[in-house]
């Protein structure tokens, strides 16, 4: 079973949709918080029929205050409609493109800047304390 916490990577921050986009993966579970409702307090969970019908048939159940609400339910869609219609997810990939060069091209400059890595405009850049190269291996 593979189950996918993309709190942070959901929703086209990394140039696609899902973060597990850029795998050849189908998660079976998929955890969803954070950026979901546009900054409304919203999650979900999203499993297979399959999984849910055994769920279902073993007894589980989940009820909160807030399960089912129908006005996150409606944010959370025009959230998801407002990406759509704006093209965000094809935007951050071509912002986080241009950034990403931008940090490469300034890493050949910049003794200060290792590794640059990430997708659309989740990107990480490891930083180097400003020594010599010659000395980094002391650190």
């Amino acid at each position: 079973m593979l189950i996918l916490d993309e709190s942070q990577t959901v929703l086209g921050r990394t140039g696609k949709m899902f973060g597990f986009d850029y795998e050849e993966v189908m998660p079976d579970i998929i955890t969803l918080s954070k950026t979901l409702g546009g900054g409304l307090p919203l999650s979900a969970v999203i499993t297979t029929d399959k999984l849910a019908q055994m769920a279902k048939g073993n007894g589980f159940s989940h009820y909160t205050s807030y399960a089912s609400d129908p006005f996150t339910a409606t944010a959370e869609l025009a959230v998801v409609q407002m990406i759509l219609d704006e093209g965000l997810v094809e935007r951050s990939a071509r912002i986080g493109q241009l950034l990403k060069d931008k940090l490469c091209e300034l890493q050949k400059h910049q003794n200060a800047i290792g590794d640059v890595r990430g997708h659309g405009l989740i990107l990480g850049v490891k930083l180097w304390p400003i020594v010599k190269p010659e000395n980094r291996a002391m650190i």
